[in-house]
């Protein structure tokens, strides 16, 4: 319980340090501490839909550079949608130009410390030893991550290549780390990346001769970017997660079954691993639904916000998310025989081979 209790001190002290590290900016940072709005006129944004706007008086102080201590008055115009304008208020802490007359964006790293700092005392307070290795995980798979995008972008590495790396590495480290060296390891990595392959390969079948892909979700894209290789790429990362969840879980099952009752017969582990399967496959294509209409939403409600309609929305947006939801969901699917399988050849073939 005081192992507990320290780790929560610490974590307080480390969102209480980032509050209050203004010395470690160069940029003007200013406190807000009196907020005045008035409401402007109602502008028409297109045919069909009018925006208000409206005006904030902002009383601030400087907490850092040589003008520390300093309070000044700025004004602030925001529409009601801040679709690309900001509402201030007061406490916030807001990045200022070098002559302190301008804002030029908000100080945010506060939330994202008390949002980690949190998730991970959940993690260990949950998880335990588990709960650290997950966070240990997540931290290095984000390096990673980074670390890859800024190859491809100072290297020119194929993105595609760097993602197959990416997910090897992945799938490795994560289930090593996390499950330790075992069998039970040994056939989850086994059939994810069996998975992986095999799905990969149909939707590159599919690619090849069914009709092509409408990238227009990615028109933000500029320069000489090839977006069919954007596209496969995200797609291989987007599953792997999923991926590896069954493989782990019927790794487990089947591992467990065995442990119960070494004389359990292949038939019968079939039979159990594929129930488990069933159980497994309705939430996990739900989770993947709901995480691509998540995506979704914003896009959708801004750009109906701006005169597109419904129509046109699904015509040139939604072809390119089911695709990928598609080509997740069979991921999933053929991960669950091929999880059956491999754990049953690491774990009851060689089993009987010893």
């Amino acid at each position: 319980m005081l192992k507990k209790f320290l780790l929560l001190i610490i974590m307080l002290a480390g969102v209480f340090f980032v509050s209050h590290n203004y010395f470690l900016y160069q940029s003007p940072i200013a406190k807000v501490k009196e907020v005045e709005t008035t409401q402007k006129n109602v502008v028409d944004e297109t045919s069909s839909t009018q925006e208000q706007y409206y005006e904030q008086k902002l009383t601030v102080r400087v907490m850092n550079g040589e003008s520390k201590g300093k309070e000044i008055t700025l004004k602030n115009e925001y529409k009601y949608s801040t679709v690309d304008t900001e509402k201030y208020r007061k406490g916030d802490d807001l990045f200022l130009s070098e002559s302190l007359g301008t804002i030029t964006g908000v100080k945010r790293d506060k939330y994202a410390v008390l949002l980690t700092a949190l998730l991970v005392y959940l993690l260990i307070i949950i998880g335990g030893k588990r709960g650290i290795l997950s966070a240990v995980s997540l931290a290095a798979n984000m390096l990673l991550f980074m670390a890859a995008i800024e190859i491809h972008e100072r290297m020119g590495m194929d993105l595609l290549q760097l993602c197959i790396i990416l997910t090897a590495v992945y799938t490795i480290f994560t289930l090593l780390l996390i499950n330790g060296l075992s069998r039970k390891t040994a056939a989850a990595i086994c059939s994810t990346f069996l998975g992986a392959v095999v799905t990969m390969a149909i939707f590159m079948l599919a690619m090849q001769f069914g009709e092509p892909v409408d990238y227009a979700s990615l028109d933000y894209i500029v320069g000489n970017q090839d977006l069919e290789m954007i596209f496969i790429s995200s797609i291989l990362i987007a599953g792997l997660g999923a991926m590896m969840d069954v493989g782990v879980s019927m790794a487990a099952t089947i591992g467990e079954l065995i442990e119960k009752d070494a004389q359990i017969s292949v038939r019968q582990l079939i039979t159990s691993g594929r129930e488990v399967g069933y159980d497994i496959m309705g939430t996990m294509l739900s989770v993947l639904l709901f995480t691509y209409l998540a995506g979704l939403m914003p896009m959708f409600l801004i750009k109906m916000k701006n005169g597109v309609s419904v129509i046109t929305l699904i015509r040139l947006h939604i072809p390119f998310e089911i695709s990928r939801f598609l080509t997740g969901g069979i991921g999933i699917l053929l991960s669950i025989p091929i999880s059956i399988f491999c754990s049953i050849l690491f774990m009851k073939m060689r089993r009987k081979r010893v």
